[in-house]
């Protein structure tokens, strides 16, 4: 799971990088920790097991909402260019 959130973070953008990508890597830690105990507390298992589910369901939620971030940033930016273009090219025609 590390593996993947290292292989997706890296194409994030720098700002992305280290705000998005900073909070998937702690997501993901928490996982691994919380599996560990799940392993390693027999008495207390269904409490850990509880507490793995909910964090499994905060990293989906985290993690979806970053690649929607991440798509609305490139769409703001492709309409940030075209505005440009056409900003251009209202000059060039009324200029």
């Amino acid at each position: 799971m590390m593996v993947e959130v290292e292989r997706i973070v890296k194409d994030f953008p720098r700002y992305h990088k280290y705000t998005l990508g900073t909070e998937l890597r702690k997501k993901a830690m928490q996982i691994y920790q919380l599996v560990s105990c799940v392993i390693q507390h027999k008495q207390n298992r269904q409490r850990w097991i509880k507490s793995l589910v909910y964090a499994v369901d905060d990293f989906k939620c985290f993690e979806r909402l970053a690649r929607y971030s991440l798509a609305l940033n490139k769409q703001s930016k492709s309409w940030q260019q075209n505005m440009g273009i056409l900003a251009m090219q209202n000059t060039t025609i009324n200029g």
